[in-house]
């Protein structure tokens, strides 16, 4: 091999040799790219959609017709072949033009292969642009389904509560509100969601534009029924002797009553506080749990303070005060023997700012006949005072029940049928006889049996 290598003929043939080979390799690549070259075709994309380059900030497009052309590549088939038809821009441009309507060709912005050619038909699209307007509308958002058996939806909460609207001026004016809808079908705790907004006119048309923002997150509050009630506090117990409340203070005075609808509709105030005044002698202030009566309900608030004001108390005596009885089962009567003037006379005691205002014409006096059968009876006076007076005394009232007695029956007359007596024609003056007197019947009238008397029972009287 060495002795071929140093041979110059053979090197020179081996040269020639792949000089050939080189030649004919060249050659036939330029064939076969002419080949290639020399082989057209085309192909058809429908649907391509037209866009319109103009200046957003202050004009927005109405239409464009046709918003979509017929686009066709011709050249080189195997550079066809590797376009994609997805990444076609076609576009019209108004970016130096103002409102108006305008017909305009079509180009694309896409960059072509070499030897590429394209064919747009139509190639002039109609575009009608007018000045952007931005309006502010609410957002109202609908419910859809019901929640759990025993709950109700509340009102949706979302932030914000207002958007705004953009878009071409004749269709922007339109728009009254944008609206989502949520379900809260069997829901039985708080529904949150992203809700896609639509804008819509007075008749529930879709106005399109563009709203900002697009998306809002709503809550929408799944709650048991409530009703605002009145809290009532009951008072146990009394200050410490020569003192008296002259004033409170409560924190909450109404709360609100979580249930099922039966059970507030059965309830007109909420109840269940108590608060002890057993020996006070200076101001206390309570704090307290507002107590939960029923596990199907909840308070809210569920604690309060009560601030109570005690100072020296006063006494007074007032006079004159009428005394009424109940209304009495309705076969007896009631009389009040004692006191005769129907008159009584009370002492109180209280904080001096109370007692000063307190007159006759403020308190009530009442004895309770309604179950009493025949008999006498000493019966307490019950007296309607003020919150926090306390009455010293204890007055009674003597009563005396009777049984009603039934009136007897009137007897009704019979009424006899006179017989007339015929005048006789010859003796003119004969006088016509007259009717026969009506005869009285004798009635005997039973005796009614008076009931038994029941025995009295004397109530005490509280203070």
């Amino acid at each position: 091999m060495d002795k071929w290598l140093s041979n110059t003929n053979v090197v020179r043939i081996v040269a020639l040799c792949i000089g050939i080979l080189l030649w004919v390799v060249v050659h036939l690549d330029v064939q076969s790219n002419t080949a290639v070259s020399s082989t057209d075709s085309k192909n058809t994309v429908t649907n391509v959609m037209v866009q319109a380059l103009y200046d957003e900030t202050q004009y927005s497009i109405v239409s464009i017709e046709p918003a979509e052309v017929t686009v066709t590549m011709k050249g080189d088939a195997v550079r066809i072949r590797q376009m994609n038809p997805g990444n076609l821009k076609l576009v019209t441009d108004l970016s130096k033009l103002t409102a108006g309507t305008y017909e305009l060709p079509v180009t694309t912005e896409s960059e072509l292969p070499k030897g590429i050619t394209l064919e747009i038909v139509p190639n002039k699209v109609k575009v009608v642009m007018e000045e952007k307007k931005m309006k502010e509308i609410p957002v109202q958002i609908d419910l859809s389904g019901q929640p759990a058996a025993g709950f109700r939806a509340g009102t949706p909460v979302m932030n914000p509560s207002r958007v705004y609207i953009s878009g071409p001026a004749s269709k922007i004016e339109s728009a009254e509100s944008a609206r989502a809808t949520i379900s809260v079908d069997g829901a039985n705790q708080n529904v949150v969601k992203k809700v896609k907004l639509t804008a819509y006119d007075k008749a529930g048309n879709e106005v399109k534009g563009t709203i900002s923002p697009p998306v809002l997150e709503v809550e929408v509050p799944i709650t048991l029924p409530v009703k605002a009630m009145p809290l009532q506090i009951k008072w146990i117990g009394q200050p410490a002797s020569g003192f008296a409340v002259s004033a409170i203070a409560q924190s909450v005075e109404q709360v609100n009553v979580y249930g099922t609808q039966d059970l507030l509709d059965k309830m007109d105030f909420y109840d269940g506080v108590e608060i002890d005044l057993t020996g006070l002698k200076e101001d206390r202030v309570f704090s307290l749990e507002i107590p939960v009566k029923n596990k199907q309900l909840r308070v809210d608030p569920a604690k309060l303070e009560v601030k109570v004001t005690v100072v020296p108390s006063v006494t007074k005596t007032l006079e004159g005060i009428p005394l009424t009885l109940s209304t009495p089962q309705a076969n007896v009567d009631v009389k009040l023997t004692a006191p005769a003037s129907g008159l009584v006379g009370i002492t109180v005691e209280g904080a001096p700012a109370i007692i000063e205002r307190l007159r006759v014409q403020d308190v009530t006096a009442q004895a309770n006949v309604s179950n009493l059968g025949a008999g006498s009876y000493e019966l307490p006076i019950n007296v309607s005072l003020p919150q926090f007076v306390k009455r010293l005394d204890g007055n009674k009232a003597v009563v005396e029940v009777t049984p009603k007695v039934k009136p007897e029956a009137s007897p009704t007359p019979e009424t006899p049928t006179p017989t007339p007596t015929p005048v006789p024609a010859a003796t003119p003056t004969d006088v016509p006889a007259s009717a026969s007197a009506q005869p009285t019947p004798t009635v005997t009238p039973s005796a009614s049996a008076s009931p038994p008397p029941a025995s009295a029972a004397a109530a005490s009287a509280s203070p």
